[in-house]
């Protein structure tokens, strides 16, 4: 795996306009609703955050199946350009501001870690990605590189 099978996965550049243009009010309405509830811990309040965060994260693993064919329940490999490395089932994709940068937004892609084994484990995984390899496990047990659709149709 080297410099070559870097690919950019920023949502700007995956997400469609109108998927952009869906989210960024359900975003910031959940950032709102995170912060009114914490400080009043209200059910309804909490309710509300849970739907808009379905809905991001609907829009969201959509975008990922139809740009780079990444689907729930697939064993992924995630290597980001500065070397940090995790291998696990894929499960949930949400959207959040960079830490780095609060203007840009990032993936936090969620599943269950792999034991050294390679058999599924109970320990959760967390991984923000804007470039990275990613690699998906295939039944054979090998490792196939996942492309953006538009590289791998031409």
């Amino acid at each position: 795996m080297g410099e070559e099978d870097l690919i950019m996965c920023a949502p700007e550049v995956i997400l469609s306009a109108s998927e952009r243009a869906n989210i960024r009010p359900l975003i910031r309405k959940r950032e709102k609703l995170s912060q009114r509830w914490q400080a009043s811990y209200k059910e309804k309040d909490r309710q509300a955050l849970l739907d808009a965060s379905k809905h991001i994260s609907a829009v969201c693993e959509l975008a990922l199946a139809r740009e780079l064919g990444l689907k729930k329940y697939m064993v992924i490999e995630v290597v980001r350009k500065n070397g940090y490395q995790e291998k696990f089932q894929f499960l949930e994709v949400d959207l959040h501001k960079d830490f780095n940068n609060p203007r840009r937004w990032t993936w936090a892609l969620l599943g269950r870690s792999l034991r050294k084994d390679g058999s599924l484990g109970e320990k959760e995984c967390r991984v923000g990605i804007w470039y990275a390899t990613i690699r998906r496990r295939q039944l054979d047990g090998r490792w196939v590189a996942i492309r953006p659709t538009e590289l791998t149709t031409t």
